[in-house]
């Protein structure tokens, strides 16, 4: 008992751990669901679908939303800012991965949506959406991982002395369980596309 009341969870260390695991698999998945419609490789493809799915809907949104109100001091003082137009390169990333965060999750709600509405009955208009919401994704995911490896390198030596801090107790189990949390939706998929196409 008493190692853990010595050793408590680090919340950010977990955070911005998991969210880079979660980026990672967010994007992977994201080239390879391309690669196999261009190739037409249905089972690889159904898993990297499944995969993104659960990831972008599941994990990472409660990261980034943990990582807000962990941030949100340094993020409220950016609103003055905003108002002045004075933004610097930092403040600037920070509102642009925002914007696109919230641009990403509309288009794929709405892709999901017009997809549903085709289960149902296709329609040209539908095939239509659908096809302009997958650009709007796209671009607007491609926007989010540059203003990510941006803000990585911005706080690199942060997520690094997480990372190379594994010999540390406490912040070992935060990462750690932050790469549990990345790990969840990848072997979900794998079990749910096992199952459905045995």
């Amino acid at each position: 008992m008493k190692f853990f009341q010595k050793h408590k969870f680090k919340w950010r260390p977990f955070i911005s751990v998991g969210l880079f695991f979660t980026l990672a698999t967010l994007v992977t998945t994201a080239i390879m669901i391309k690669v196999f419609i261009a190739i037409e490789y249905d089972v690889p493809k159904a898993l990297c679908v499944t995969m993104h799915a659960l990831t972008g809907f599941f994990v990472f949104p409660y990261l980034l939303i943990l990582h807000l109100i962990v941030n949100w001091k340094s993020l409220k003082s950016y609103i003055p800012s905003i108002r002045k137009r004075t933004l610097k390169r930092h403040q600037f990333v920070s509102v642009g991965l925002f914007v696109t965060l919230v641009l990403l999750v509309a288009s794929s709600i709405l892709i999901n949506i017009y997809e549903a509405k085709n289960d149902i009955g296709e329609t040209v208009e539908n095939n239509l959406l659908i096809y302009r919401y997958t650009i709007v994704h796209t671009i607007s995911g491609l926007i989010f991982l540059f203003l990510s490896i941006f803000h990585l390198i911005v706080n690199w030596s942060l997520l690094k002395s997480y990372l190379l801090s594994v010999w540390n107790i406490s912040e070992n189990r935060a990462v750690f369980a932050a790469f549990l949390v990345a790990l969840c939706p990848i072997l979900t998929a794998i079990l749910l596309v096992l199952i459905f196409f045995k």
